[in-house]
């Protein structure tokens, strides 16, 4: 009754759906338990009716059985309504054999006809949902009728029915571990008893079982072992049989293993009993034990389960929760677990000491009432509205500050980071919790040293901006002034003072803007501009301010940049030559003798939608050099090689930090070099942009294949001048000194291939430039040379010198590029047609394109004094006021072309005039060009200036050729773009050429711009023909190209109404089949036309 009883719990379990899948295997044991119990009871029932009770005891033996089975099938099923069941169950017991067959026929019907039918048989009512049931069908089929051989069936039928049934039994089991199994059970037992096989039937059963089945006798030794034990325990059932479970057992478990089986044989079963036997390579096992007794037989039918992997993720997620607990424990935050309605399940010990509430006194309650203060909770149920989008991923957090309670009075902030994490299909809330007032408090006080450091750097700043103001404004007056005397007629010791006092100042000025710069490097205020450029002209001009220093102490000074680097760049050309100056000052300041060498050479360049290139700066000398621990800290601000180097060569040591910084800023680096007593060269990049449109070259002739001779002794200019010529397709010939220099020139005369063009460095060993020219004109067959003069030395002493002796110029080293091919061009404009390009030169700063009206605002009248003499030395017209109440009142009376506006006046400053100007300028549509004047020199000056209405911006001291580039710009804005404001020169308007802007492009060297125009009109009649023939055929690849190089040569000689129409043919070229090109072609040659008679008088003379 016991085991019908638990089988139809279970029945009524399965029913009701709560049967986990995961309890099958202990189910399925038990049924296995119960099976081999009832089997052996049926068993003993009917043997005992062999022991010569005849055949008719046996019968009435046999009903009884039968009589008990029903009742307790029926007891076992009286919950279940299923009619077909019963029915089946009672045929299959009071009938036995009978039903059998037509039990399988039945199965192998439905399955084989009607699979709809089969399907729904009650039996597969309790398969797990996963489990296909067709499969399961076929999957009985197949086994049923290939592998009936296995269990050595006999050839009655009655045998065969047997297997047949008995193997639907085990897969039944597998698959479903019911009560089902158990009747099917008894009833193929019964069966095979009556029909003598039920031993070796049992034997089957037990020998497929995949857990150890046996039978214990009341001494504890084993009757019958299943072969599942070799693999479990490492024995055969042959080695155990007879031998005691006890020798197996492991020692800590032998007595509690001896109590339970005292139980068992008192009539107790026991089930999940578990203990751990050692297996026989000397590993533990740990099994789970189902255990019934037999009092008929005096034995234990028992079944094992390997649970040593059960055990071991168990004791291992025990460890790991012990782990946790420890970990949580000793933890510095408080933690606390939440389920999910936010009531507390977990309360660590640091969650006691910050908030005050025991483990116990915090179990049970709400988190948000015991923990947060009321004026927290609201940020922190929309904290958890945040999560809850999230919960469907394993673990969701956020982090965030609230105010907390200590024991529900003393409030006090924490920061809370609180998780929600997901468990099946429920969550719950993890939280870590920090008292942060102590942070808090760090971060208060922090934030008030904060505000006081900005006080304290917004002090300095001011100071720096007042101390610049203060300084630069006598400094404005000793620069200009000194320029100003330089100009007058001085004695020799006049002038050499004058030249100290300028130095002195200017190098006073260098270390204020190193402190200025270095000041805004702490701030990290320093920035850059991004302004187009001329790098080669540049690097010529910033040399050029220590060619006097360097001729003193006899250093060659010199520079190369590599024909690759773009003519144009885009940076801040200021901080680059600051850079430039810093490192050739010192690298001119530890050279006694030798050389110092500036080269540039493009390393790569970075293709976007913006062009980069990144060029390579190196600066060597043959100086003193370093040694390695030198090298080391060359960049440290304040430090130089040593203090003797500070005590013989001064300096504040802040150049290269500042330098360092600017590299930097510009995308690049900068490292060293050096070896001690053999020179230094220092190395830096920096990435610039390269305009979209560089300049045209224009095409001159005279210089391709021409072959020309130079004579240097410093190695580093003969390769540079090599470079510099050949870039002009020029044939160069170099000689190391006068004497070889002579003997070529000689030799080639001789053989009927003199040279045209000699270059002589002044300064060379045996003959010198100035020795060498004399005999090239006191040798007849030389006469026709042209010779060209470098010195290193100021040339305006040599020009007598070189007059004399047929130089056609004398260039002061470092030579610009620009300066030596005008020398070039000036010396040979006789030679043949070939042409080469050139790029156009830059406008000069020596003549002025317009006569300007400008009205100076300065109150210190020492300023005013050198900004309108700088004004009275280019020809410019001017006008003073003291303040910006005076500015206002003289605009009243008068137009003015610029203002050149001081930003500190008394009375009203120039931001407030400025801003009152622009304001009066919104009536008028009117708009003048103001530049501010100002001797602050911090980041936001010049913001606060164009702020305030202002165009542009120059830094006090004045520096004079700054100062006229700005009013150049205004100049070009009062000039009329098509020439109807045309500049008048002796008497001749020009109209279709600026004559002006030639002018200063030539740097008002007259003879020169005659020579282009020259070259201009030789060339003009082909070009015409060139572009009218592209017209005429609609070849308009070849008229783009020919107007392309027409626009360029006009624009060299200031011909702009002609390189207007040449550029609106140049885009209409681009347009296929353009209506409008014809319309223009007859616009350029009337433009042309009137181009030719005006630049056809110039020559003539007729102009001037």
């Amino acid at each position: 009754m016991f085991l019908y009883k638990k089988l139809q719990e279970r029945v009524d379990a399965a029913a009701a759906g709560t049967l986990l899948l995961n309890e099958t295997r202990v189910r399925l044991r038990e049924a296995q338990v119960g099976y081999l119990v009832a089997a052996q009871q049926i068993t003993d029932l009917l043997l005992s009716s062999d022991r010569g009770d005849g055949f008719n005891e046996r019968k009435r033996q046999e009903q009884k059985a039968r009589e008990n089975a029903t009742i307790n099938v029926e007891t076992a099923f009286a919950a279940t309504q299923d009619a077909e069941l019963k029915e089946l169950l009672l045929k299959l017991i009071n009938h036995n054999r009978h039903v059998i067959l037509p039990l399988k026929d039945e199965v192998l019907r439905l399955a084989a006809s009607d699979l709809h039918a089969a399907q729904n048989l009650y039996w597969f009512k309790y398969l797990p949902a996963q489990v296909e049931k067709m499969a399961f069908i076929n999957e009985a089929i197949s086994l049923s009728t290939s592998e009936l051989g296995a269990f050595h069936m006999q050839a009655d039928e009655a045998a065969a029915d047997a297997q047949f049934v008995a193997r639907i039994t085990v897969i039944l089991s597998a698959f479903l571990g019911l009560g089902i199994v158990f009747f099917l059970g008894i009833a193929l037992t019964r069966f095979m008893i009556y029909t003598g096989r039920t031993a070796r039937e049992n034997k089957n059963l037990m020998d497929n079982s995949l857990d150890v089945i046996c039978s214990i006798d009341e001494s504890g030794c084993f009757i019958q072992v299943s072969n599942a034990c070799q693999r479990a325990w490492g024995y055969t059932a042959d080695e155990l049989k007879g031998r005691s479970y006890i020798a197996l057992l492991h020692p800590a478990d032998v007595d509690r293993t001896a109590q339970a089986a005292a139980r068992i044989m008192s009539g107790n079963p026991v089930l999940n009993f578990d203990n751990r036997y050692i297996h026989k390579d000397g590993s533990i096992v740990h099994n789970r034990w189902s255990v019934q007794w037999s009092s008929d037989q005096r034995q234990m039918f028992c079944v094992a389960h390997d649970v040593s992997e059960v055990n071991r993720v168990s004791e291992a997620l025990q460890a790991s929760e012990e782990r946790t607990r420890l970990i949580l424990g000793a933890a510095n935050d408080a933690f606390i677990g939440m389920d999910s309605k936010g009531i507390i399940i977990d309360w660590n010990q640091q969650a006691e000491a910050i908030f005050g509430w025991s483990s116990e006194e915090a179990r049970g309650r709400l988190f948000q009432e015991l923990v947060i203060a009321p004026s927290g909770w609201t940020m922190y149920l929309e904290t958890l509205k945040q999560l809850e989008p999230m919960s469907g991923s394993l673990t969701a957090n956020r982090r965030f500050e609230l105010i907390a309670l200590h024991r529900g009075s003393r409030e006090f902030p924490i920061e809370i980071s609180v998780s929600l994490i997901r468990r099946g299909e429920s969550f719950m809330l993890s939280a870590f919790l920090r008292d942060i007032a102590e942070r808090k408090q760090w971060e208060t006080e922090l934030n008030q040293a904060k505000e006081t450091a900005e006080a304290a750097t917004f002090a300095k700043s001011t100071f720096l901006a007042n101390m610049s103001h203060e300084i630069r404004t006598p400094m404005n007056g000793i620069i200009g002034l000194t320029n100003l005397t330089l100009k007058t007629p001085l004695s020799p010791q006049q002038h050499e003072f004058m030249t100290l006092i300028k130095s002195s100042a200017n190098s006073l000025l260098r270390l204020l803007n190193d402190i200025l710069d270095f000041s805004k490097m702490e701030a990290s205020k320093l920035e850059l501009d991004e302004i187009e450029f001329d790098l080669r002209g540049l690097a010529g001009n910033t040399l050029k301010a220590f060619s006097a220093s360097a001729n003193e102490k006899g250093i060659e000074l010199t520079y190369q940049v590599n024909p690759e680097v773009p003519f144009l760049l885009k940076g801040d050309p200021g901080r680059i030559a600051q850079i430039i100056v810093n490192l050739t000052g010192n690298a001119l300041k530890f050279t006694d003798s030798g050389e110092v060498v500036l080269r540039v050479a493009q390393e790569s360049q970075q293709g976007s939608s913006i062009q980069h290139a990144m060029l390579h700066f190196s600066i060597t000398d043959t100086g003193i050099g370093m040694s390695a621990e030198q090298q080391a800290h060359i960049f440290t601000a304040f430090a130089q090689g040593d203090n003797s180097t500070t005590r013989q060569y001064g300096g504040t040591g802040l150049g290269l930090t500042i330098v360092s910084q600017l590299v930097t800023l510009m995308g690049g680096s900068i490292w060293v070099e050096s070896e001690l007593g053999k020179g230094t060269t220092v190395h830096f990049t920096a990435k610039l942009a390269i305009p979209e449109h560089q300049p045209e070259p224009a095409r001159l002739p005279n210089l391709n294949n021409m072959r020309v001779l130079v004579a240097d002794d410093n190695s580093s200019n003969r390769v540079i001048l090599e470079e510099i010529l050949r870039s002009w397709s020029m044939q160069p010939t170099l000689a190391k000194d006068g004497k070889e220099a002579f003997a070529e020139l000689r030799h080639m005369a001789a053989l009927g291939e003199p040279y045209p063009l000699v270059l002589l460095d002044s300064l060379m060993p045996e003959y010198g430039g100035f020795e060498l020219a004399q005999l090239i004109k006191d040798t007849p067959c030389l006469a026709g040379t042209t010779i060209l003069m470098l010195s290193s030395s100021d040339v305006s002493k040599e020009v007598r010198d070189c007059e004399a002796l047929g130089v056609v110029r004398c260039l002061r080293k470092p030579i610009k590029q620009s300066e030596l091919f005008d020398a070039i061009i000036a010396g040979i404009s006789g030679a043949d047609d070939g042409t080469i390009p050139m790029p156009n030169l830059q406008p000069g700063l020596s003549k002025t394109l317009r006569v300007l009206n400008v009205l100076v605002a300065e109150d210190h009248p020492i300023n005013q004094m050198v900004v309108v003499e700088i004004l009275r030395d280019r020809g410019h017209a001017f006008s003073t006021a003291n303040n910006g109440i005076e500015v206002l009142q003289m605009l009243d009376q008068q137009s003015y072309d610029a203002i050149l506006m001081d930003c500190q006046m008394p009375q009203m400053d120039g931001y407030e005039a400025a801003a009152e100007i622009r304001k009066r300028e919104k009536n008028t549509g009117k708009h003048i060009r103001i530049i501010a004047l100002t001797a602050n020199a911090m980041k936001d000056d010049r913001e606060r200036c164009l702020a305030a209405g202002m165009d542009d911006y120059v830094s006090k001291p004045v520096d004079p050729d700054i100062l006229m580039q700005r009013l150049e710009e205004v100049e070009k804005e009062c000039i009329d773009p098509v020439g109807t404001n045309r500049v008048e020169e002796a008497g001749f308007a020009v109209r279709a050429f600026d004559l002006a802007s030639a002018l200063s492009r030539t740097r008002d060297k007259k003879e020169l711009l005659k020579r282009l125009v020259r070259i201009f009109l030789q060339e003009l009649p082909p070009t015409l023909a060139n572009i009218r023939a592209s017209v005429i055929t609609g070849d308009n690849a070849e008229m783009e190209r020919s107007v392309h190089r027409l626009k360029g040569a006009a624009s060299t000689i200031s011909a702009q109404p002609l390189a207007d129409i040449a550029a609106r043919l140049e885009q209409l070229a681009t347009t296929s089949g353009s209506p409008n090109i014809d319309e223009a072609f007859g616009e350029l040659q009337a433009r042309a036309a009137e181009l030719v008679s005006e630049l056809e008088l110039f020559i003539a003379g007729e102009a001037g």
